[in-house]
């Protein structure tokens, strides 16, 4: 059923932005929104009300959580430690080595912050090192090194004492946050571009970046349980014993059961566009970005297009909903975010 045409405008315009804007990432509460960009800064907005609430220098940047941290990186890939709500800045973060030649370009150091907002994971300027932080204070607490090739993306378990890294050396590492050592090494034939953990910290999902396999791992043994063949955006469902991802090539959404990795359910998505999808949170909706610049929601069990929200989305940037799935975020002529409510 389509919705009356009110409910697909946007619900707020952000604007402030003055070069393409890079990223968006939420507070798990969802009541806060990051942007960086092109501009050399990053902002932060209040979701609700659509104000903005503090500017940060740096061109790539991350929100704990919690949204009480921010942290930014320069030009030169300094990184700076910001208290969020005031826009102090607690600490320049010091990696305290010669900077070392990159191995391969990368838009974005790696930056995670843990789901507390204790502590930040970030990659250092030769893409083969992983460093942890006491957000509090900016001190180091931990180096993580093992790595032969860069380092694409890190994340925290949700306990905070595993933290879960990908390669381009073929890799992705578990490692013991508290003592900087290896728990396993996760072994692939292809580039490693991203990590997931499921909400109990009993699994770990990657993804290859040129084949794009999803592998679903159980990290007390570090066994591979799956592979699902030409797949993308994994999602951990909350009922803590489903994976869901999207096959592009094939244009289904398939959910896996995460113990015994079979197959639950395909449903196929009704769409001629060959666009990448993201998945909600709570495995309702799934959003599509398509080339004549509209975001198509579809319902992922029927796998029918619901609704086509109004505004000009930019096909290039991944749609992002918000951690509690009642807001979608795109943006717009580059500079621009549009906030959907869809619950």
């Amino acid at each position: 059923m389509v919705m009356k045409e009110r409910n697909n405008k946007p619900l707020h315009i952000l604007q402030g932005h003055t070069h393409t804007i890079k990223n968006i990432e939420f507070s798990a509460d969802s009541q806060w929104l990051l942007t960086d960009s092109e501009d050399k800064s990053a902002r932060l907005w209040h979701v609700d009300s659509g104000k903005q609430k503090q500017v940060f220098h740096g061109e790539d940047a991350a929100l704990s959580p919690d949204g009480r941290f921010v942290v930014t990186m320069s030009s030169d890939e300094t990184m700076y430690l910001w208290n969020a709500q005031t826009g102090t800045q607690i600490a320049k973060l010091e990696e305290r080595e010669e900077k070392a030649t990159t191995i391969t370009f990368l838009s974005r150091i790696p930056l995670a912050f843990s789901l507390d907002g204790n502590y930040l994971a970030t990659g250092s300027t030769d893409r083969t090192v992983i460093r942890m932080w006491y957000t509090k204070t900016g001190a180091l607490k931990q180096v993580f090194t093992g790595h032969t090739d860069t380092i694409r993306q890190v994340a925290f378990s949700p306990d905070g004492f595993l933290l879960a890294s990908a390669s381009d050396d073929d890799t992705a590492i578990i490692w013991n946050t508290q003592t900087g050592e290896k728990v396993h090494i996760l072994k692939h034939d292809d580039f490693v571009d991203s990590v997931v953990f499921s909400p109990d910290g009993l699994y770990l999902a990657t993804r290859t970046l040129v084949m794009t396999d999803v592998r679903l791992w159980l990290i007390q043994t570090g066994k591979l349980i799956a592979t699902l063949p030409q797949c993308e955006s994994p999602i951990f469902l909350p009922d803590r014993k489903h994976l869901m991802a999207y096959s592009r090539s094939k244009k289904f959404i398939g959910t896996w059961n995460t113990k015994a990795g079979a197959v639950v359910s395909k449903v196929t998505l009704e769409t001629n566009h060959d666009e990448s999808v993201n998945l909600s949170p709570d495995g309702r909706l799934a959003a599509l970005s398509t080339a004549n610049n509209t975001l198509a929601i579809y319902n992922e069990k029927t796998g029918k297009q619901e609704r086509v929200l109004e505004g000009h989305i930019d096909d290039e940037f991944m749609p992002t909903f918000s951690p509690d799935g009642s807001i979608i975020a795109a943006t717009s002529h580059g500079q621009t975010v549009l906030l959907w409510r869809v619950d």
